[in-house]
């Protein structure tokens, strides 16, 4: 590690003496800190009253911590917040973070269509990674985490560099997930779902006190799930339990623990060539159900851990600790034969290719922060200063073998697969520590946002199928920062704009340089405007940004270079709205246009791959009243435009659109004392067969086709 970096052991001395100082003082302090107010040579301090997000219900949540680390009105964020509510979830019986997102603006979650490995979610453009509560989650090449989403009150989605409070980001944005958390009231519910794909799932989620003086409060999740998918010999099962603890400490201290495990036994999207998907074939169209691999030889098992703890302490001062830290393991394990490509002269038969993957990803983060408030006359601050500290270790493996082509059009399976042949086998290890500070200023209706932060990274690969094993080091430092301005008018509009920067270090070496690849850089402008009316249940968010990455990695054939550069402008709208009578509505648009500003010159000019030119989703439910108070009923229709597979753009992909349903029956209302509810939801109801996109040539993929799903829950 370079001079400049902090060492992951002085990080970790550091956390647990500030641990073991909160916790004697959290021991100590009798003060209410809630009331405490202490003169400042600059002006009062004082401890801002904070309501964590999560405890919002509806569809239309008013803040969020994505943007700021602490809960911060979205319409006074000076940048693009999304959120998913756990109302949407239940309703829509989300199963992954990909149908999740389906309606969040800018997000493209369904990349590769039905696929039980992953969750590919790009934000404008560029993939983006989750985060749980505020913590980024062990992530390497392809051991991706997955958090079930009926273990998360809520989705945030943070759109735009995030560098300045979350160190390395890609530029697009990131997915912040918020676990559900122990309740002080009695919590008990049980479900059955059922539906097509012979899917049966079993849920349970309870909560409550478990000291009379609600001191100790406790929180277990659990899912249990068995289903086929669209494709044959393709399964999508999966394991999982969450627990959370809560210990107030006393009535200025708590500590939460959280921790939970998952385990997917599933298999893989299938790689089908563009002949029979997006171009025409002479034996007519691929089927959804076709499986290209080999089913006693396909096998994809993923195993997730997650361990951890959320301590906050109020000195009597003004000032708040929050300290966090979160251990988390990715195993996964990958048996797959796909397809390669089409045998040349032949309509029918298919080459194929045996590849199996590992990726064995640990990570330990940690996040150390002090907030308090600081009134000056009639301007007020709210800053944050923290330190946080991410140490992680991959190490990935990928071999391939032969296997025998296939008939697509009549397919017989049993080939044998030849020895492998080792083509990765590499250890990847990074740390990273940064330091920030956020001062979010309040003057009248003008509210400032100023973050900065300086990051120290050092990021070793070992090839360790080299002989001897070679080591590429990258390590340096990198500044970041976001500057924001929102003005509020009385009638509830807000006009903002901001820009904002990020990093994200890359492993491996610049081949015509020989040295160490440079990290790559990102800015963002964006302006726009809010509106979230006084008294109404509304927030509309109305934006324009341009997005610049520079230092993108080009690969010419056996040549790696850093000369690329891309460009992104864009415009979106987001509108949510709740009603008395019983109506809500949600809308979103995202038109972008991409351009790869630098690059080859079969690259220069093009759009950037995966990137759909326009996305739009509207959808609206109803709560019916009077003698129908027990029904509701909704709907939404996506729409996504075309997109390219590669930065050479030789190959486009058109445009779809699919429509959902859901129905919720409140059968407590028609049976009282029986706590029971049913939810139906139909996911493209008209089974609309399209193609989400294609890699290139050889690997196309076919979207989710209609999924049935029914829910009996019981509240007792």
């Amino acid at each position: 590690m370079s001079s400049t970096a902090v060492s992951g052991a002085r990080v970790s001395a550091l956390t647990l003496s500030l641990l073991a100082s909160v916790a004697a003082l959290s021991l100590t302090s009798h003060a209410n800190a809630q009331e405490a107010q202490s003169p400042g040579f600059l002006g009062t301090l004082y401890l801002k009253s904070e309501t964590p997000a999560a405890e919002e219900d509806g569809v239309v949540p008013k803040t969020s911590t994505a943007g700021s680390k602490v809960p911060l009105e979205i319409s006074r964020t000076p940048q693009t917040v999304s959120v998913v509510t756990g109302q949407e979830l239940a309703q829509r019986q989300a199963d992954n973070s990909t149908e999740a997102l389906r309606y969040s603006a800018g997000v493209n979650s369904e990349l590769y269509g039905s696929d039980p490995r992953s969750d590919w979610i790009r934000v404008r453009g560029f993939h983006a990674p989750e985060y749980l509560d505020g913590l980024k989650l062990a992530r390497g090449t392809f051991a991706w985490p997955r958090v079930d989403p009926y273990f998360a009150e809520r989705y945030e989605v943070l759109r735009g560099p995030a560098g300045s409070l979350y160190g390395q980001t890609p530029p697009g944005g990131l997915v912040n997930l918020v676990s559900k958390r122990p309740t002080e009231e009695t919590l008990r519910q049980v479900g059955l779902q059922f539906g097509n794909q012979n899917r049966t799932s079993i849920t349970g989620d309870f909560g409550g006190k478990l000291t009379e003086d609600g001191r100790l409060s406790y929180r277990l999740t659990a899912k249990l799930r068995q289903s086929d998918t669209q494709v044959d010999f393709v399964q999508d099962n999966r394991k999982a339990i969450a627990g959370a603890l809560t210990w107030k400490i006393g009535s200025a201290t708590e500590l939460t623990l959280l921790a939970q495990t998952l385990r997917d036994d599933a298999g893989s999207a299938q790689f089908l060539p563009s002949q029979g998907t997006v171009f025409p074939s002479p034996n007519g169209e691929l089927p959804i159900n076709l499986f290209t691999g080999e089913p006693d030889y396909d096998k994809f098992v993923m195993e997730q851990q997650v361990v951890g703890y959320d301590l906050t302490h109020d000195f009597a001062n003004g000032l708040r600790l929050s300290h966090k830290l979160r251990w988390s393991e990715v195993d996964y394990a990958l048996n797959v034969v796909r397809g390669i490509g089409m045998v040349p002269a032949s309509d029918t038969m298919l080459n194929r290719r045996a590849t199996d993957i590992y990726d064995l990803t640990r990570a330990m983060s940690t996040d150390t922060n002090l907030s308090f408030g600081l009134q000056t006359g009639a301007v007020q601050h709210d800053v944050l200063v923290g330190l946080d500290h991410r140490n992680q270790t991959s190490d990935f493996k990928l071999d391939v073998g032969l296997v025998a082509p296939l008939d697509i059009y009549n397919p017989t399976y049993g080939a044998t697969v030849t020895p492998f042949t080792t083509i990765f086998n590499t250890t990847t290890e990074m740390r990273q520590t940064g330091i920030y500070i956020q001062d979010s200023i309040e003057v009248g209706n003008l509210n400032l946002l100023l973050t900065a932060r300086n990051d120290w990274y050092d990021l070793e690969t070992t090839d360790n199928g080299a002989s001897p094993a070679t080591k590429t080091k990258n390590d340096g430092s990198e500044f970041t920062w976001r500057a924001g301005a929102v003005y509020s008018f009385d009638n509830g509009v807000s006009v903002y704009g901001s820009h904002a920067t990020s990093f994200a270090p890359l492993a491996g070496l610049n081949t015509t340089t020989g040295a160490p690849l440079e990290p790559t850089k990102s800015r963002q402008s964006e302006v726009g405007v809010k509106y979230a009316p006084a008294g109404r249940n509304a927030l509309v968010t109305l934006s324009a940004f341009d997005l610049l990455q520079e230092n993108t990695v080009v690969n010419n054939g056996t040549t790696v270079s850093q000369v690329g550069e891309s460009r992104t402008k864009g415009i979106e709208l987001e509108a949510r709205a709740a009603f008395d009578n019983g109506w809500a509505l949600g809308g979103s648009v995202a038109r972008l246009d991409t351009e790869i500003t630098v690059g080859t010159a079969a690259q220069q000019g093009n759009r950037l791959p995966f990137v759909p030119d326009l996305q739009a989703s509207l959808w609206a439910s109803y709560d019916f009243g009077g003698s129908l108070d027990w029904l509701t009923i909704g709907g939404g229709i996506r729409h996504a435009g075309s997109s390219y597979g590669s930065t050479a753009n030789t190959i486009k992909t058109g445009n779809f659109t699919v429509a959902d349903l859901n129905m919720s029956f409140d059968l407590d209302k028609v049976l009282p004392g029986d706590g029971a509810r049913f939810d139906l939801s139909i996911a493209n109801i008209t089974n609309e067969k399209y193609v989400t996109t294609c890699d290139n040539a050889d690997a196309c993929y076919w979207g989710a086709e209609r999924t049935i799903r029914g829910a009996l829950i019981f509240d007792f």
